[in-house]
């Protein structure tokens, strides 16, 4: 509840990001699955503005992958607000993360993220797309509303044509990168979207969905919170969007 109230107090007064201090190493929590062979997957959790790491177990993720036996890893990166406040969320994920993954031989690396984490998830890949195998972005935050307003007032994604795109400019970034999955034989990162019919940023979400096949995307009746997206990684999980792209290499 104090890091929650902490990282949204810092939007509004940014010296308060002090109060999120950040690692380097940034903090995992690692978990394995039953699986019968040696693991090639990697599956990478990225929490909420305010969530810790450790909901992801509370909350029944962790078990619910778990009790698919699937041969894979599963990793909880503590990446919360104060790397994206000081810009040091790229370089941990990719240092701390995904090339030792690759190292260590992981031929699938998968990101999942929820809100800010499904954020974080689309700008990793966005600029590193050959470190990941595929997103499954959970009630993502993509942008702030005039960035969204902007698009929308375009006929969405497809109409949108960006500026020239200043170097921290992110959620433009990530908007132009996810331009690429207009077309349907586009290569690269798979990318699965899933969000509550109530959600806070179901406007962006919704255009997103525009332009995804849709057994890509998943929508449940719920808003921003945890007992939607249980619904919602539960869907996932009986789906193909993760399952059929287990063996796939990156």
């Amino acid at each position: 509840m104090v890091r929650a109230l902490v990282s949204k107090l810092a939007l509004r007064f940014p010296w308060m990001v002090r109060l999120l201090p950040t690692s380097n190493p940034v903090v995992t929590r690692r978990y394995q699955c039953p699986g019968p062979d040696s693991a090639r997957t990697l599956i990478v959790f990225l929490p909420g503005i305010g969530d810790l790491a450790e909901d992801y177990a509370r909350y029944g993720f962790i078990e619910a992958v778990q009790e698919k036996e699937w041969s894979a890893d599963l990793v909880v990166v503590d990446a919360h607000y104060g790397y994206y406040a000081n810009r040091t969320i790229l370089d941990r994920l990719h240092e701390d993360i995904f090339e030792p993954a690759k190292a260590l031989g992981y031929q699938n690396r998968w990101v999942v993220g929820i809100s800010l984490g499904g954020f974080g998830a689309l700008l990793y890949t966005s600029r590193h797309d050959t470190d990941v195998t595929g997103v499954i972005a959970m009630a993502p935050y993509l942008g702030r509303p005039e960035i969204v307003e902007e698009i929308t007032a375009a006929g969405g994604i497809r109409g949108w044509r960006p500026d020239i795109l200043g170097e921290h400019d992110y959620e433009r970034h990530v908007w132009a990168w996810l331009k690429r999955y207009e077309r349907p034989d586009t290569q690269g990162p798979a990318l699965c979207l899933a969000y509550g019919e109530r959600d806070t940023f179901v406007t962006a979400h919704r255009a997103l969905s525009a332009i995804l096949p849709p057994e890509q995307v998943f929508v449940e009746s719920g808003a921003h919170d945890w007992t939607t997206w249980q619904k919602l990684w539960r869907a996932i999980l009986t789906s193909t969007c993760l399952s059929s792209n287990l063996m796939r290499r990156v």
